[in-house]
């Protein structure tokens, strides 16, 4: 009867590891986890129907192909690092009609950054309205990867896909070039000018005489960015957004977002040819922030997941606002905020113990607890879109603003 029972508990423990494990597993094709779009054969142009849109998170969007364009048509990713691939998942679950679901998909894969060394690893016929899981034989190691859509249920105009999921595990280490970030992109914004310093990033905006501040974790740099308005005598715009930067920093995927929506989404190449003569913000732009705007977004302070402890890339910026402080005699308010995931009253005590703990690291150096308040504002005030990753965490964040 012992070894009856011990037999028993062995099969239900391996099948509650084996469901863990199942629930932990990430999409690492997500935008949030560092995927790139290099490159797609079509694209409609809007932040509906984007390429970006198959691999947001979020099937209710995904990617269209023009109008004329059905068959035979590719989109090319690259990973943050190389991953061991087990298996790929195409949903068509969401997608308007039956007829334009992606039917045939051709997989092929590569170990390599550049766009070389391309081998077919699958064709798969995916089903109509519904998600459609592929194997990978022998779990190859891949860098980049190219879908090819050969047809798709019989509509003659167009072809959508509404998301495409990738599961497996990373080997070895996620590198990147030196300073990837710096330099000139193409933006939806205008000609972006960037320079990395370390974790931050400062950048002025060509177009409508703009700036933008952020910060990098990883490949991913969040930032906010002011320019001047079309309407004359109006308030410089304010906004938010995200860079997505592959490992050489050539390439990156940008998005846009104001109020809880998505404003735009785009494909973008390092230029440093394109004209670019903007003014760049000062060394300490939390300052120039505080002065000329009386708020700043600290996306470079972050915290690990659910809790008030900091990450370890938080110092930066957190000396940045340190230093701010000791020029200047602001007396600030700082705020935290969160995304919408959990309860309403747990996301507002997380958001007011994370602003309390950028407090206390401030007065543990020097600064008067007077010129210090502190306020959790929870998800009471988003950014981004709630329903996808990226949204969520533009909405998580450190603001500190003048009183």
């Amino acid at each position: 009867m012992k070894i009856k029972n011990s037999l028993t508990l062995t099969l239900l423990l391996s099948g509650f590891l084996q469901s863990a494990m199942a629930a932990e597993q990430k999409n690492v094709f997500a935008m949030s986890e560092g995927c790139v779009v290099i490159s797609s054969s079509s694209d409609d142009h809007s932040s509906m129907w984007s390429p970006l849109n198959a691999f947001d998170g979020d099937s209710q969007r995904g990617w269209q192909t023009e109008k004329g364009k059905s068959s035979n048509q590719d989109i090319v990713i690259e990973l943050p690092q190389r991953y061991k691939m087990h298996q790929i998942v195409l949903d068509n679950e969401n997608a308007q009609e039956a007829a334009l679901c992606a039917k045939t998909v051709e997989i092929w894969g590569s170990v390599f950054e550049e766009a070389t060394g391309f081998k077919k690893l699958a064709s798969a016929t995916a089903a109509k309205l519904a998600r459609t899981k592929i194997n990978l034989p022998d779990s190859p190691v891949l860098r980049r990867l190219k879908f090819i859509i050969v047809d798709n249920w019989g509509d003659q105009s167009q072809t959508q896909v509404m998301e495409i999921e990738g599961f497996g595990e990373p080997t070895g280490e996620a590198e990147t070039a030196p300073n990837f970030a710096s330099g000139t992109f193409s933006s939806d914004l205008g000609a972006l000018k960037l320079k990395q310093t370390g974790s931050q990033i400062s950048g002025c905006i060509e177009k409508d005489s703009g700036t933008l501040y952020g910060a990098l974790k990883n490949n991913i740099m969040r930032f906010e960015f002011y320019k001047d308005s079309k309407k004359s005598g109006a308030p410089q715009e304010h906004g938010a957004g995200m860079m997505i930067l592959n490992s050489s920093g050539t390439e990156a995927n940008g998005l846009t977002a104001k109020d809880g929506n998505l404003e735009s989404l785009w494909l973008s190449k390092k230029n440093n040819m394109i004209a670019c003569y903007c003014k760049m913000p000062g060394r300490n732009s939390i300052n120039e922030r505080l002065q000329s705007h009386k708020r700043a977004i600290l996306f470079g302070i972050t915290f690990n997941s659910g809790t008030a402890s900091f990450s370890s890339d938080s110092e930066i910026e957190l000396n940045d606002l340190l230093e701010s402080l000791k020029q200047s005699s602001f007396k600030i308010q700082i705020e935290g905020y969160s995304d919408a995931t959990g309860t309403t009253s747990a996301n507002a005590r997380l958001s007011l113990n994370r602003a309390q703990a950028v407090c206390d690291w401030l007065k543990t150096r020097g600064i008067d607890s007077a010129r210090l308040t502190v306020k959790g504002i929870g998800e009471s005030r988003p950014i981004g879109d709630n329903s996808t990753p990226q949204g969520r965490y533009l909405n998580n964040r450190i603001e500190v603003s003048t009183r």
